[in-house]
């Protein structure tokens, strides 16, 4: 739960500081700006009002049933050994939207970003706007 918080958290000053760029970018990167900063606000939306709230109920529930953490020792000895493999719907039905998003969709935006980062030389600015540090 605290994981999922920090990468919502990382993707709203992430959304921030493009959004921040945006008046003082251009054409084709101006729209990309926006492209990002909407599917960076759907993805917050999405950590803080589904996959949030879906680890605080799981623990919650564990809580509630004094459900036993391993310890760190322990928790890198079972990481080590344990191999289960489920095929089975139940067991995966609440990590469906987040695996789908995070390996196809994710990727995706992943790869934008750094073919953007490396094609920033061609970016035209504002004249007169501050250039962009790097």
């Amino acid at each position: 739960m605290a994981e999922e918080s920090i990468w919502g958290v990382s993707a709203a000053l992430l959304v921030i500081g493009m959004a921040a760029m945006r008046p003082r970018s251009r054409g084709s990167y101006r729209a990309l700006l926006v492209t990002w900063c909407v599917a960076g606000s759907a993805y917050i939306g999405f950590m803080f009002l589904v996959d949030v709230p879906m680890y605080w109920s799981r623990w919650m529930a564990e809580r509630a049933a004094g459900h036993h953490y391993l310890s760190i020792a322990q928790g890198l000895f079972d990481a080590a050994h344990r191999r289960i493999v489920s095929y089975r719907w139940q067991d995966w039905r609440s990590e469906v939207a987040w695996m789908t998003l995070y390996f196809s969709v994710a990727v995706w935006i992943s790869i934008s970003l750094v073919y953007a980062s490396a094609q920033r030389s061609r970016v035209e600015l504002d004249p007169g706007a501050d250039q962009l540090p790097g």
